[in-house]
């Protein structure tokens, strides 16, 4: 990967890891930053790259996206950690080729880990990764108690690189983080029509019509069509359709002239949605016109998702809550009860404390808190707090 230089790209992940056309070195250090606040921690040695995991998703969610964008802006060999667990690591590996290459061996050994199925190494021999191609693999841990080493070779496209994962020093007590949210999806409800009719203008010039279709009730307007001319109105083409047929034909080739010479003004949907109006200047004939939309709903629902969390005594930990949730509530076990706490509050008995609220840029926000031993334990105000947001109509 490359290590300096200008490194001039915009990373959708937090504003914490990277800031555009920043240059490598201040890429890392704001990266090393963040990750060590969310239990995440990246070092690197000469000719290898290790990365030590110790529990948070969140550290590899940003690591993964990071890696996926930044593999694509250089060419080479790029090797990470997509997840681990205590039964294995699962690596992605991508080749992002350079021009008339079709392809780079891989070899790879590993250390207190095995794949299935490979008796001998990380590969089968002789095995090939693609021009711009990426797969993933599990390596499964020999011994969960000691480290797992991975090494890959790429036929001298880059350095091996090297991915070591200890599951290990876990937190001694266990918990678990719930965000209450609403999830908001959209619901079809497919196309409405309504057909209006122009007046009869007795031979004066043009007039200005506004017609306006409404959605249903809850319910909202989109890719709405101008007016499409129908013909003369239905009471008026019931006559036309008895009259001779060459005189018929000649009438309803006159009365086309209103489409020709009408001109859409405007469509335009309503702030909330409920309504689309049309602005239509029309000829002195009247008319039958049709306007067209798209119905459909925004849908809110709540929502909780639930997520483990570990912590020691007396030492800080660290939470990420998604900012666009309603709430969130930790479920700590001390001392063989579960005490519940609102995220961004500290307990009343001075057990939990939050000691820091970190905005991680867009989308995420990081708390700070630790478990002291020897203060007073969460109270019954705590839980009736919490439990209120548990039962709340988010």
């Amino acid at each position: 990967m490359k290590r300096g230089g200008n490194f001039s790209l915009t990373i959708p992940i937090v504003e914490i890891i990277v800031k555009a056309s920043a240059d490598w070195n201040d890429f890392e250090s704001r990266r090393k930053t963040h990750f060590e606040r969310v239990h995440y921690t990246s070092t690197t040695d000469e000719s290898r790259t290790e990365l030590r995991i110790v529990t948070s998703e969140v550290a590899y969610g940003a690591w993964v996206e990071c890696m996926k964008i930044c593999s694509r802006q250089q060419y080479g060999f790029y090797g990470w950690k997509q997840k681990e667990n205590e039964n294995g690591i699962w690596i992605s590996v991508y080749f992002n080729a350079p021009p008339r290459v079709r392809s780079v061996r891989l070899s790879g050994d590993t250390i207190n880990g095995k794949v299935r199925g490979q008796p001998n190494g990380v590969f089968p021999k002789s095995f090939n990764l693609g021009a711009n191609e990426m797969k993933t693999f599990i390596v499964e841990r020999t011994d969960r108690n000691k480290k797992t080493s991975i090494t890959i070779e790429a036929g001298g496209y880059s350095d091996p690189v090297i991915l070591d994962s200890t599951w290990a020093n876990l937190p001694a007590h266990t918990g678990k983080l719930v965000v209450y949210r609403n999830e908001k999806s959209v619901r079809e409800w497919g196309k409405i029509s309504e057909q209006f009719t122009s007046p009869d203008r007795h031979e004066k010039s043009h007039f200005q019509n506004t017609f306006v279709l409404t959605a249903a009730k809850g319910r909202k307007l989109k890719s709405v069509t101008p007016p499409r001319y129908l013909g003369p109105p239905p009471e008026l083409a019931r006559t036309i359709k008895k009259l001779p047929g060459n005189f018929r034909e000649a009438v309803r080739r006159q009365w086309n002239e209103v489409d020709k010479f009408s001109k859409r003004l405007s469509v335009t949907i309503s702030s909330d949605g409920r309504t689309a109006t049309t602005i239509l200047d029309t000829w002195s004939r009247p008319a039958y016109w049709e306007i067209t939309a798209s119905e459909y709903e925004d849908i809110s629902q709540a929502a909780e998702t639930s997520s483990p969390l570990g912590f020691d005594f007396d030492k800080p930990f660290y939470i990420t809550v998604p900012s666009s949730a309603n709430a969130a509530v930790m479920f700590l076990s001390i001392d063989g009860a579960e005490f519940p706490v609102k995220v961004g509050q500290s307990s009343r008995g001075g057990a939990i404390q939050l000691l820091e609220t970190i905005p991680a840029g867009p989308g995420w926000i990081v708390y700070q808190y630790v478990v002291k031993a020897n203060s007073g334990r969460p109270s019954a105000e705590d839980w009736a707090n919490a439990m209120v947001v548990a039962t709340s109509d988010n």
